[in-house]
């Protein structure tokens, strides 16, 4: 499955769980990042391909590239959140 549907999925599921229209573009902006970074520095599009080094190699991009801290976090919610969706979706969960 490509990155960007998964993405389309999981943000309905939120409007479906009437999640504040803030918390829904901030997930969305946040894996928006993921999923260019792994474009342009991995030429990853689907979810399959992804591994846990690609996530902590993003991360430590988006550090090495000057985010605090609290924007850190915010942004592993955000791939934590989506990455449980993947599963339940998958059945492991």
């Amino acid at each position: 499955m490509l990155i960007s549907d998964l993405l389309k999925e999981f943000t309905f599921d939120l409007k479906i769980k009437n999640y504040a229209e803030r918390a829904t573009e901030t997930y969305n902006y946040n894996t928006n990042q993921l999923i260019y970074y792994l474009g342009q520095f991995h030429e990853i599009t689907d979810i399959e391909d992804v591994s846990g080094v690609h996530i902590k190699k993003f991360v430590q991009h988006q550090l090495d590239s000057g985010k605090k801290p609290t924007y850190i976090n915010t942004l592993i919610k955000s791939l934590r959140a989506l990455y449980l969706y993947s599963e339940i979706q998958k059945g492991i969960i």
